[in-house]
């Protein structure tokens, strides 16, 4: 396993960066309790602030404190200094699994883009990660084009990979998108 040490990130329109107090009050209200934000993702809605609390400090504070753990970003806008969104790292041998999301007000502006733009140089930056992929609903039309504008292949359709609770408890086909070094080298 790749001991992978989180650190902040700083982009021209945002940062990747760990907790700051304050943050899971508008990232409940703008991402984790938003039903159309969770469309595609593999839980329900957030209920109320303190699961969000919860979740981000286990997934920053405790996560980064552990070299080779998985860990989380949170997505800030650097001109509203205001949390838009998370960006989950999942470490393996030479490959990382990376999952984010965005609020929705900030979707379509390429906030997004910029994270992923951001977090995949850095990770593949890192000694002995190869590879950084994700796999992502069939239908999931935002997210296929970020990963292609930063320079994610298609790889193959996952059959039956995911279950997401906004589309019922049948499982969906996914794509996995890679990116690797040599892509970094383009």
């Amino acid at each position: 396993m790749v001991e992978l040490k989180p650190t902040e990130l700083k982009g021209y329109r945002i940062q990747l960066r760990s907790l700051k107090k304050g943050d899971a009050v508008p990232l409940f209200h703008h991402y984790f309790g938003s039903t159309s934000s969770s469309k595609f993702l593999a839980r329900q809605p957030y209920k109320s602030i303190e699961q969000v609390d919860d979740f981000l400090n286990q997934w920053t504070q405790n996560a980064w404190s552990s070299a080779g753990s998985p860990f989380a970003w949170v997505i800030a806008d650097i001109v509203a200094s205001e949390p838009i969104g998370i960006f989950l790292v999942f470490p393996k041998m030479q490959e990382v699994e990376i999952h984010y999301g965005i609020s929705e007000m900030h979707a379509g502006h390429g906030y997004a883009s910029e994270a992923c733009d951001l977090a995949t140089t850095w990770l593949l930056d890192q000694k002995g990660i190869e590879l950084v992929q994700t796999a992502v609903d069939v239908e999931h039309f935002a997210t296929q084009r970020v990963l292609e504008k930063s320079g994610f292949q298609k790889k193959e359709i996952l059959k039956n990979r995911l279950v997401l609770p906004a589309f019922g408890p049948e499982s969906r086909d996914a794509i996995l998108y890679q990116k690797n070094k040599l892509a970094l080298a383009k």
